[in-house]
């Protein structure tokens, strides 16, 4: 530390009484809050050029550990080394991208009080949303495309309480949405052979699964599940795939009429697991 004498400092304070009042000026109001901001402007007024540099003594604090990120970059390791791309997309979308994945944009998606753009006026309630434009976007780049992308989807959460006294209240939606980490791997562009694309996913999904020593990794038909996502694949092209009993996902080609929606011409493929089966 550094004293600093009282004879230094510009002070209103009387001599007769012992205790020091601060008062912030007008512009600082807002921000500044507690000790740290009350030295940082003891030190302004002193002359940063005064106080002597000292190098900090002592060993530098371990990190640590993250297990979760050690986790997910391992995975991530898996996939690049596989042959695939990492992206990094937008959490926002718009409201007509949402609608084209199949989605109603005001239950499903929570929209933001200020947008800068048109493009980015609601946070994504799937992360297909961003494969899926990205597809679009580069599938006339390049005749095939092998992309993936670990990152989190937002769910509007809705509590039991009513939303006002009235005698018409109804559930209240919750401002912080529901954060669910999602992997989606992705084969797209132009096919040799029928199926290409979903035989390279199938085969990415016994890859990460013997990679991450994933116990009794299997598939088993979709049958007549109601999951919402079932809307977004090929009917007859999907699987659901499992460790033992728990489901981390699925495997399969997207329907033909979601394609459409989005502009894209070939087949495309998707692994779509949820990261809280995956690294529990």
């Amino acid at each position: 530390g550094l004293d600093i004498t009282e004879a230094r400092l510009p002070s209103r304070r009387k001599p007769s009484f012992p205790l020091w009042k601060i008062t912030f000026p007008y512009w600082r109001i807002l921000d500044a809050d507690g000790t740290a901001d009350i030295a940082e402007e003891v030190a302004r007024m002193y002359g940063y050029h005064k106080i002597p540099g000292v190098l900090p003594q002592g060993d530098l604090p371990d990190e640590a550990p993250n297990l979760q990120f050690a986790s997910e970059y391992a995975l991530k390791e898996v996939l690049r080394g596989a042959g695939f791309t990492e992206l990094y997309s937008y959490s926002l979308v718009s409201s007509d991208d949402i609608s084209r994945a199949g989605f109603n944009p005001e239950p499903d998606a929570l929209a933001l009080a200020n947008p800068l753009t048109l493009e980015m006026t609601r946070m994504r309630p799937w992360l297909g949303i961003s494969l899926l434009k990205a597809v679009a976007d580069n599938e006339k780049e390049r005749d095939v495309l092998r992309l993936f992308e670990l990152s989190a989807e937002y769910h509007p959460k809705i509590s039991g309480g009513p939303a006002s006294d009235g005698p018409e209240a109804g559930p209240r939606r919750i401002d912080l949405p529901d954060e669910r980490q999602k992997l989606i791997v992705v084969a797209a562009g132009r096919e040799e052979r029928d199926g290409e694309h979903f035989y390279a996913i199938k085969g990415a999904a016994e890859h990460l699964a013997e990679r991450l020593a994933l116990p009794n990794f299997g598939y088993e038909k979709v049958g007549t599940t109601k999951a919402p996502w079932v809307a977004h694949y090929h009917p007859s092209r999907v699987l659901i795939a499992k460790s033992g009993r728990d489901i981390l996902g699925v495997v399969g080609e997207l329907h033909p009429t979601l394609l459409r929606a989005f502009g894209i011409e070939h087949r495309v493929a998707f692994l779509e697991w949820e990261m809280k089966a995956l690294l529990p």
